[in-house]
C-alpha cells in the first residue's frame, strides 16, 4: 500500500465541527424518518428539526468553527510517532489472596453452624462463582500451632501461603478443605505475608476474613495496611468480620480504609457467604481487556490483516497503528477501538480513520472521543459502507470494494509512562438484497419491571460485564472512583431502557454517571445527576437513558444509529465524590426489555448476522475466553462473565484547550434541562465519538505516513 494522499471523498461525504456541534448531546442518533448519508466513513447527522439550532446559534458556531479552524492551523504541531512495542499478555482479572482465619476462635458456632465450615463454604461459592482467568489464592494462619500461652511465639509466626495465586481451582478448593483451626490471630504478619505473594505491579488486592481482632501485635495491621498502601495505589484490601465484635470491626475497618478497600459485616454464615462472595468479585473488579493478541505498524505499508473479531493492542501516548481489512462490494465495515485508563489520569483522546488502498483518506478526518475526570475508558467507532457493484462512482477509490487501512492513535501526553490496553472489534456486515425489515421506531419508554429486586455485583469491563437475564430490578454497591459494568442481551426488534435508583448515604457528596453503549462499544447516551444525603434517580429529569427497537433501518434515519446492530448491550456506571474518604452507595438498576424478537434483515444469499458475545464484534468469531451467563437459583449473585473492552488520547496546545473549553461552556447552555453538574472532581460526563472537521487545504502530501494531528476540535472535559 502506498503513502497517504489528499482527501478524494465527496465534500458531502465529510463533517465539520459546524455540522456535528450538537455532539454534546446526550442522545447520539438522529431524527426518525430523516434520509441518511452513507457516503464516507459514517452515517451522518440528520438536518435539526425545527425548534433546534437559533439563528444566534447558528452565528456563534460559525464565529467558533471559523476560530477553531485557525488554532488547528496555527497550533498543531505533528508530534513524533513512538515505535510499536510488543503487546504483553494481559492479565484478564486483578490477582486476588483470600486470606482465611483458622484461629482456634473459629471452632466456635454461629447460627448452629461451625463458624469454619461457614468460611469453608463461602469460598467455594466464591471460587465456583469467579469468571474464568481468575487469579485466586489462599493464605490462611492459625492452622500449624495451638493457642495456648506456651505456643503463642510460635503461633504468632503461623502464617502459610496455602495455594498461590493462579488459576488452580482445585488446588485452592483442596486447600480450603484442608484448613484446620487451632492457633492465633496474626492479622499483621499475615498481610505482609500475603502482600509478597502478589504481583509487584499493577491492580491486584487482598480479601481478609476474620470473626476477632489481632493477638499477636506487633506488628499493628492497621500499621501494615498503610505501610501496603505507601507502596503503590494499585493494591487495596477488604476486610470481612464474621460475627465480630466492635473493637475488631473498628480495626478491619481501618485496614480496609487505609489502602481504599472496603469493609463488610457478616453476623451470621448466610451473611458471610454474601459478603465474601462481593468483596471477591469487587477485588477482581478492575479493567479486563481481552482479545486475540496482535501488533498494529506505524505505517500502512504491512500492517497486520484483520478479520471479523476481537484483537487486544498496547499503544503510547503519541502514537498511531495501522491494520488492514477487506472489505467485499455491498458490504458495511466496522472498525471499533477502546481504550482503558485510570480515574483522573488527564484528558484522552482516542481518533479512529481509515483509508482506501493508494493510501487515501476517506470520509470525514477522524472519528474520536474524549474522556477525562471519573470516565475510565474512551471509546471510537468508525463505519464505511462500499456500495454494490455497478452503484458506487467509478473515480471514487473509498467506493471500490478492496484493501483498507484502519488508523487508530492515542494523542500525545507528556505524563503518560506506559501503553495503554487497546482493544479492537473489526465487522463485515453482508449486503441486504430483500428486505430490511420493519422501519426505524422511536425511543422505547421505560415500563416499570415487576419481580424483587436481585442482588448482583458489576464487573470491571466490558469484557468481563456481568449478565442480566433481561428486565428487571438489580441491586449493587458500587464505591467512589469505581466504574462497574453490566450487559443486557437484546435482538432485533427489542428495545432497552434503564435508569439507576441511588439510595440514601451519608451528608456527603455523591455523584454518579451512567452510559449505555451499543455492542461494538459506542456510547449511545449517558446521563449524571448528584446529591448528598437524600436518595435519587438518574436520569433526574428523563425517565431512562433508551435505545429505540434495534433495526437495520435505524441507520436510515441519520445521526450516529449505534443502535442498529443486535447483540450485548452494554449499561455503565460511574461513582465519584468530594475528598479522599471513600463512600460505598447502594443503587438498584431498573431494565426494561420492551418488544418482541422480530425477523432481522434479509441478507445476501440468506446469511445472518451472528449475535455478538463479550469481546467478539457482531458477525466475528467465538471469543477466546469462554462467556458463562449464570444465575444464583436461590436468588444470589449473578456471576462475573467473561468478554472485551476502551481508548484515549491526552494534553495538546493551550490554544486548543481554550478554544474546545470555549465551546464546551456554549454547548452547555444548549442542552435541555439536565441536572446541575457535579463538582469539579464529580463525574465527568464526556461526549462519545463524533467526526472532526474537514482538514484545512493544501498542496498534496508526500507518499508517506501522516504525522499524527493535534487534538480534535470536540468537547473537551475538564480533568478533575
Amino acid at each position: 500500500m502506498g503513502g497517504i494522499t489528499p482527501d478524494r471523498t465527496p465534500a458531502a461525504a465529510r463533517i465539520s465541527l459546524c455540522k456535528s456541534v450538537d455532539c454534546k448531546s446526550k442522545r447520539r442518533y438522529g431524527v426518525p424518518g430523516s434520509q441518511p448519508q452513507m457516503e464516507g466513513s459514517r452515517m451522518q447527522k440528520a438536518p435539526r428539526s425545527a425548534g433546534g439550532a437559533t439563528g444566534r446559534w447558528k452565528a456563534v458556531r460559525a464565529a467558533l468553527c471559523g476560530a477553531l479552524s485557525l488554532a488547528l492551523v496555527m497550533a498543531l504541531a505533528p508530534p513524533a510517532t513512538a515505535a510499536p512495542a510488543p503487546p504483553q499478555a494481559p492479565e484478564k482479572l486483578a490477582p486476588v489472596m483470600l486470606v482465611m482465619d483458622a484461629s482456634g476462635s473459629m471452632t466456635a458456632r454461629s447460627g448452629g453452624e461451625v463458624k469454619m465450615d461457614a468460611a469453608k463454604r463461602a469460598v467455594r461459592g466464591l471460587v465456583n462463582g469467579a469468571p474464568q482467568g481468575a487469579q485466586l489464592g489462599l493464605t490462611t494462619y492459625g492452622t500449624g500451632t495451638g493457642n495456648s500461652p506456651a505456643e503463642k511465639a510460635a503461633g504468632c509466626k503461623d502464617v502459610e501461603v496455602a495455594q498461590p495465586v493462579g488459576t488452580d481451582r482445585a488446588g485452592l478448593l483442596r486447600a480450603t478443605d484442608g484448613i484446620r483451626p487451632r492457633g492465633y490471630t496474626p492479622i499483621g504478619q499475615a498481610l505482609r505475608t500475603a502482600a509478597d505473594a502478589l504481583p509487584k505491579e499493577g491492580p491486584r488486592s487482598i480479601v481478609l476474613v476474620s470473626d476477632g481482632e489481632d493477638t499477636c501485635a506487633p506488628p499493628e495491621p492497621c500499621a501494615v495496611a498503610k505501610e501496603l498502601a505507601e507502596q503503590g495505589v494499585d493494591m487495596r484490601v477488604h476486610t470481612v468480620g464474621f460475627d465480630v465484635d466492635g473493637t475488631t470491626k473498628q480495626q478491619l475497618t481501618c485496614i480496609a480504609q487505609a489502602t481504599g478497600g472496603t469493609y463488610a459485616d457478616a453476623p451470621d454464615s448466610n451473611e458471610l457467604e454474601r459478603e465474601l462472595g462481593r468483596m471477591g468479585q469487587r477485588a477482581l473488579r478492575t479493567y479486563e481487556p481481552a482479545g486475540t493478541p496482535i501488533t498494529g505498524t506505524p505505517q500502512a505499508q504491512g500492517a497486520p490483516e484483520v478479520k471479523p473479531g476481537a484483537y487486544l493492542d498496547q499503544i503510547n501516548a503519541g502514537e498511531a497503528k495501522y491494520y488492514t481489512l477487506d472489505v467485499p462490494a455491498g458490504h458495511t465495515a466496522y472498525a471499533s477501538a477502546v481504550m482503558s485508563f485510570g480515574v483522573d489520569s488527564g484528558v484522552e483522546v482516542l481518533k479512529v480513520q481509515h483509508f482506501a488502498s493508494d493510501g487515501t483518506r476517506c470520509g470525514d478526518l477522524y472519528s474520536h472521543d474524549v474522556k477525562s475526570g471519573s470516565s475510565t475508558v474512551s471509546t471510537a467507532v468508525r463505519n464505511w459502507h462500499v456500495p454494490a457493484q455497478g452503484q458506487g462512482e467509478a473515480d471514487e477509490i473509498c467506493e471500490q470494494p478492496g484493501r483498507f487501512s484502519v488508523r487508530v492513535e492515542r494523542g500525545e501526553r507528556s505524563d503518560a509512562r506506559a501503553p495503554a490496553p487497546l482493544e479492537l472489534l473489526f465487522q463485515r456486515e453482508p449486503p441486504v438484497t430483500g428486505s430490511p425489515g420493519p422501519a426505524a421506531g422511536e425511543e422505547v419508554a421505560f415500563t416499570e419491571p415487576g419481580g424483587q429486586v436481585k442482588p448482583v455485583v458489576g464487573a470491571g469491563s466490558f469484557s468481563s460485564a456481568t449478565a442480566l437475564p433481561g428486565a428487571g430490578h438489580f441491586s449493587d454497591t458500587i464505591r467512589t472512583n469505581e466504574t462497574v459494568f453490566y450487559r443486557v442481551r437484546v435482538g432485533w426488534g427489542q428495545g432497552l431502557a434503564y435508569r439507576l435508583q441511588v439510595g440514601e448515604g451519608a451528608d456527603e457528596y455523591r455523584g454518579f454517571k451512567i452510559g449505555l453503549y451499543s455492542p461494538l462499544r459506542e456510547e449511545i447516551s449517558w446521563d449524571h445527576g448528584s446529591t448528598s444525603s437524600e436518595a435519587f434517580k438518574v436520569p433526574e429529569n428523563d425517565p431512562a437513558l433508551a435505545t429505540r427497537p434495534v433495526r437495520y433501518t435505524n441507520r436510515d434515519s441519520g445521526g450516529e444509529p449505534a443502535d442498529m446492530l443486535p447483540g450485548w448491550y452494554y449499561l455503565t456506571v460511574s461513582a465519584s465524590a468530594v475528598g479522599d474518604r471513600p463512600i460505598d452507595s447502594p443503587v438498584t438498576l431498573g431494565v426494561s426489555l420492551v418488544g418482541d424478537p422480530e425477523p432481522g434483515p434479509q441478507y445476501a444469499g440468506g446469511a445472518e448476522l451472528p449475535d455478538a458475545g463479550p469481546g467478539q464484534a457482531p458477525g466475528g468469531a467465538a471469543p477466546k475466553n469462554g462467556e458463562k451467563d449464570e444465575e444464583d437459583e436461590d436468588g444470589g449473585i449473578v456471576s462475573l462473565v467473561s468478554g472485551s473492552g476502551p481508548l484515549v488520547w491526552g494534553g495538546g496546545p493551550l490554544l486548543i484547550l481554550i478554544a474546545v473549553g470555549t465551546v464546551l461552556l456554549l454547548l452547555r447552555t444548549r442542552r435541555r434541562s439536565a441536572p446541575q453538574g457535579p463538582p469539579a472532581n464529580g463525574p465527568s460526563p464526556g461526549p462519545g465519538p463524533h467526526a472532526g472537521p474537514p482538514p484545512p487545504s493544501g498542496p498534496p502530501s508526500p507518499p508517506s505516513p501522516p504525522s499524527p494531528p493535534g487534538p480534535p476540535p470536540g468537547p473537551y472535559q475538564n480533568p478533575h
